[in-house]
């Protein structure tokens, strides 16, 4: 739900080998069906590492990079980490929203490391 509520109604999701999930109608139902599975999981870290954040208008870009740590019940801590771009537009209330969002899976790397 708290993801889902970030979103706006017509965004268009990019996920990685899938298919795009465009509209109000898929992002509930993909949402649903990924809070559906959450219930066997543990989230561990999530850290959202944006690298540049321009704002153009009622539009902005930002692009960085996810890493998490999350494990299935009983399993062991799965790590994961991502390069993501995201497009966010102004709502008319002010907030900022995900608009249109793509990421892709890198190789994980050490707390020391350079991002990029």
């Amino acid at each position: 739900e708290t993801l889902r509520s970030v979103v706006t109604d017509d965004a268009v999701i990019l996920p990685p080998g899938d298919e795009p999930i465009r509209g109000k109608e898929e992002l509930d139902a993909s949402f649903g069906r990924m809070g559906d599975g959450m219930g066997q999981v543990e989230v561990l870290d999530y850290v959202l590492d944006f690298r540049e954040v321009k704002i153009l208008g009622d539009y902005a870009f930002e692009w960085g990079e996810i890493r998490g740590a999350m494990r299935q019940a009983g399993g062991e801590p799965q790590r994961s980490t991502y390069n993501v771009m995201r497009i966010l537009q102004r709502q008319p209330n002010g907030e900022w929203k995900v608009h249109r969002s793509i990421w892709n899976e890198r190789p994980a790397h050490g707390p020391n490391e350079p991002v990029g």
